[in-house]
């Protein structure tokens, strides 16, 4: 188990110091790991998504809340629903297959990798860039894709559970507006 940790620290130094800060930069670095049966995350006991309520569309700009302008073919249609969180946090659902989360700077929680209990097989870890900032990618193929990034005002977490890729979710997270 320490040794994955000391793995995964070691990739992520290296992949902070291999990005490209250009606005149209593509993904620089992409790793691989196969995860074994060790260093399984057990499920929370808060279930998937805390207490919320809906934010009225018109309040989205006022309240500084981004959501994307390009979204997949199959989800142009889609309902993009803004739920506030706590300590001014946010969360985008659009449909039920892209998800948003949009935190304080202030309230930022260590990036951690943290392993599906059941899961055995390849991660894939990008480092890029999203509008000129930092951005780290974690993608299980077909299954899961997450981007986590800052603005100096907000972190975000633009993440899929049915398995968008990685590129799909690097293009939503560049058009927010």
């Amino acid at each position: 188990m320490t040794s994955l940790v000391l793995l995964v620290a070691l990739v992520l130094a290296v992949l902070f110091l291999a990005i490209d800060n250009e606005k149209s930069a593509v993904v620089q670095e992409r790793i691989t790991l196969q995860i074994n049966a060790e260093g399984r995350r057990p499920p929370s006991m808060w279930g998937v998504f805390p207490p919320s309520h809906v934010v009225d569309p018109r309040n989205w700009s006022e309240l500084g809340i981004r959501v994307p302008t390009y979204l997949p073919a199959h989800l142009k249609a889609s309902d993009i629903e803004v739920r506030t969180g706590l300590k001014g946090s946010y969360l985008v659902s659009i449909g039920d297959e892209i998800y948003l989360t949009l935190r304080p700077v202030d309230t930022k929680a260590d990036w951690r990798l943290l392993v599906p209990k059941e899961y055995e097989g390849p991660i894939h870890l990008v480092s890029t860039a999203i509008d000129t900032q930092v951005a780290i990618g974690l993608e299980i193929p077909g299954d899961f894709a997450r981007v986590a990034w800052s603005d100096g005002r907000w972190h975000y977490v633009l993440f899929s559970p049915i398995g968008h890729t990685l590129t799909t979710l690097l293009t939503v997270g560049a058009s927010l507006r």
